[in-house]
């Protein structure tokens, strides 16, 4: 679940400006791996977390580059550096899971505290802090401004293409911080690590309320959804529904949130 909810924050501030990322799976598996490789070399632990989280940083920085200096569509963009982080990610381990990670790296995840699961507490400390970066500041403002007017904020003078950078850069940072939480908890690291977590991902953002066109991002809306659809996957799973059922129903909700928030923004435009 917090693994989820920060890949979901993540994505909250990318649709936000208009944009997309389908490679958020492939750069949290990507990051896994360097974090692991890194792990089983013998690096201290607070290094090798600290690099792997960069690399994610990077990658997502490399996708906002792209993104920002071609006028291609973010999902042709991010769907092809999947591809590509996820290739790199299978030629480096050949396929093969790291397994075996050092204990005192697994027991990250055991921690507690204020009484609270270390994971839970860091997905609540992400999210506090994204608020107050998307609410609260001017970085935030630009965001939003990006998704509904990006020629109003050229002409503020705001360097579009960076403020994309930054963006999809967040959003990799995001996949880092889940990388060392769920390489943690499986205690093994592979190049499917996050196969079909942007699609829950982008789930929760749309369910919560953030218009896939951009110009309004909400933050507590994305986690509410996200809450209710770790609820739900739960629930199906002590149903003994099959796996292949639960991507059918995740993804038909997704098709019906993406529909009502499209309707609603055309009875907007009709009341205008």
């Amino acid at each position: 679940m917090a693994h989820q909810l920060i890949l979901a924050v993540g994505m909250t501030f990318v649709i936000s400006t208009g944009g997309i990322d389908l490679s958020v799976g492939s750069i949290l598996a990507s990051s896994g791996i360097v974090t692991g490789i890194l792990l089983k070399a013998g690096l201290p632990i607070p290094l090798c977390i600290a690099i792997g989280i960069a690399a994610a940083v990077l990658m997502g920085a490399i996708n906002g580059l792209v993104v920002a200096n071609f006028n291609i569509n973010p999902l042709i963009i991010t769907l092809g550096t999947a591809a590509v982080y996820g290739g790199l990610g299978l030629i480096v381990t050949g396929g093969t899971p790291i397994y075996q990670m050092p204990q005192e790296f697994v027991r990250i995840v055991k921690h507690e505290m204020i009484g609270l699961p270390l994971p839970i507490v860091i997905s609540i400390l992400v999210l506090a802090a994204s608020i107050v970066l998307l609410t609260c500041t001017r970085w935030g403002q630009y965001t939003l401004t990006l998704g509904s007017n990006e020629l109003a904020l050229t002409r503020l003078g705001v360097n579009v293409k960076l403020h994309k950078v930054s963006v999809y850069a967040l959003n990799g940072l995001m996949a880092g911080i889940a990388s060392i939480i769920i390489t943690a908890r499986m205690n093994v690291a592979e190049a499917t690590a996050g196969a079909g977590m942007e699609m829950n991902a982008i789930a929760a953002v749309i369910m919560g309320g953030t218009l896939l066109s951009g110009g309004k991002g909400t933050l507590l809306g994305t986690t509410i959804a996200c809450l209710l659809l770790s609820v739900m996957k739960n629930g199906l799973t002590m149903m003994s529904v099959n796996a292949h059922y639960q991507e059918f129903i995740i993804g038909a909700i997704l098709l019906f949130a993406v529909l009502a928030t499209d309707m609603r923004q055309k009875k907007l435009r009709l009341k205008r």
